[in-house]
């Protein structure tokens, strides 16, 4: 208990880290890139116009530098580490100035591991692993900045920081941090090149714990299918994974944040219809169509992409579910009156009505309310509002009843009547009284 609850305040530190980190380097980043950008021509490396450092490949690099000057270099920015550790908390306290002060050491430190090669990156690897076994409390913040440069490092290095990361993850130093940070790096490296970030998953995967396969997968398909849903579902296939629930969701998830919803529809027409039983939670259609709680874009875009993908009945009825279940109390309204106008059976429309009115009101009945009293009379209005009264009886009869002697006398309203009062409270001689007084205005006989 005590392990895990050090290894989840590490894990707290370091993200922060890295969220402070996105949030406030873009001037840093700038200042810096400028300042390296003159320090790379002033030692006569090419710089492309936009001030990028031409790097040659790592391999040259290590022909050009013998075993003692790579140990130097290592050496000295070991060295430089080891400083800037002992300066302060990882960027979460001192002044704003204080902070962007780090910032820019932080952003050298960057540049610096970004220059060396395999062999020095391997060299420093393994003196922060050894200092941080030798003294885990003194040395603790020394690991948590190396994990992020390596984070950092993996935009352009991706293959050689995460190789170094899983090195790390293997000795079980940090393996909650660093397997977290594994997973974001290769996120990023997928979503930019697919193909090579799923070359390295496919050739350290035996290696993995069980726990690992199934997170770094999972990143690796989040990261593709941000950029191009089909090749993420065809990664899964080729890794034996296509059946895979989770995975095809998070993959459904990134078809909406950029990828082609449109193409998408198609595999789950023809490869993952809903099923039976279990298989019947997974509507991946319907998060497709209106997302989730987190990924819900509003009512004009959702409902404009559903108008144009040319859903049958059947796929209707999933996107209203997911309608239902994951669109916010204030859309409820538009929605109702949108399926109102759907090339629908009429009955399938009754029953969908009353299904997500009856849910908007368990939720929030006050807004439904509000949204009732403003429709005009009609159809809609009184299915509305039988469907309010119905639910809303058992925690406010007389209110209900006020709604119910709203509606026009009919079949529905006979129905409704004979429900209220089968369920008409009568534990007091006041409310048996006020049962048959209903009973009599309603014309129900026993």
């Amino acid at each position: 208990m005590k392990y895990l609850g050090a290894a989840s305040v590490v894990v707290m530190v370091v993200l922060l880290a890295l969220a402070w980190w996105s949030h406030v380097g873009l001037k840093s980043v700038r200042r810096e890139h400028e300042k390296l950008t003159r320090e790379a021509r002033a030692m006569g490396l090419s710089t492309t116009e936009d001030g990028q450092v031409v790097r040659e490949p790592a391999a040259k690099l290590e022909d050009r530098k013998p075993p003692s000057q790579q140990a130097e270099n290592a050496e000295a920015l070991m060295r430089k580490l080891e400083s800037f550790a002992e300066g302060g908390r990882l960027f979460t306290e001192g002044s704003e100035s204080e902070k962007l002060e780090a910032m820019e050491k932080m952003l050298s430190l960057v540049a610096r591991m970004q220059r060396l090669d395999l062999r020095q990156l391997q060299l420093i690897d393994e003196m922060v692993r050894q200092a941080y076994k030798a003294d885990r409390k003194a040395r603790g913040e020394l690991a948590q900045i190396y994990q992020i440069l390596l984070y950092d490092m993996s935009k352009e290095r991706p293959a050689s920081s995460l190789d170094l990361m899983k090195r790390m993850a293997d000795t079980g130093d940090f393996s909650l941090v660093i397997d977290m940070i594994m997973g974001r790096a290769l996120s990023d490296w997928a979503s930019r090149d697919p193909a090579m970030a799923a070359g390295w998953y496919e050739g350290v995967k035996e290696g993995l714990k069980p726990y690992q396969k199934g997170r770094f997968l999972e990143e690796l398909i989040k990261g593709i299918a941000k950029t191009d849903p089909v090749e993420a579902h065809q990664t899964l296939q080729q890794l034996g994974e296509a059946g895979n629930p989770e995975f095809v969701m998070e993959i459904v998830k990134g078809a909406r944040k950029g990828g082609d919803r449109s193409a998408f529809l198609e595999i789950l027409r023809k490869e993952h219809r809903r099923g039976e039983g279990k298989q019947r939670s997974n509507n991946y259609l319907g998060v497709l169509a209106v997302g989730d709680t987190r990924g819900h874009r509003g009512f004009e875009a959702e409902s404009g992409w559903i108008e144009q993908a040319g859903l049958t009945n059947e796929e209707m009825s999933d996107v209203l579910e997911a309608v239902n279940k994951y669109s916010p109390s204030e859309e409820k309204g538009q929605w109702l009156e949108w399926l109102q106008e759907r090339d629908l059976p009429e009955e399938k429309i009754k029953e969908e009505t009353a299904s997500l009115l009856r849910n908007w009101v368990l939720k929030d009945f006050q807004m439904a309310g509000e949204w009732l009293v403003q429709q005009p009379e009609g159809e809609l209005w009184n299915q509305a509002a039988g469907v309010y009264a119905d639910t809303i009886f058992q925690e406010f009869p007389k209110e209900a009843v006020l709604w119910l002697e709203s509606l026009p006398k009919g079949d529905d309203r006979q129905r409704l009547s004979q429900s209220f009062y089968a369920r008409w409270p009568r534990d007091s001689p006041e409310e048996k009284a006020a049962a048959e007084s209903f009973a009599q205005r309603e014309g129900i006989s026993e």
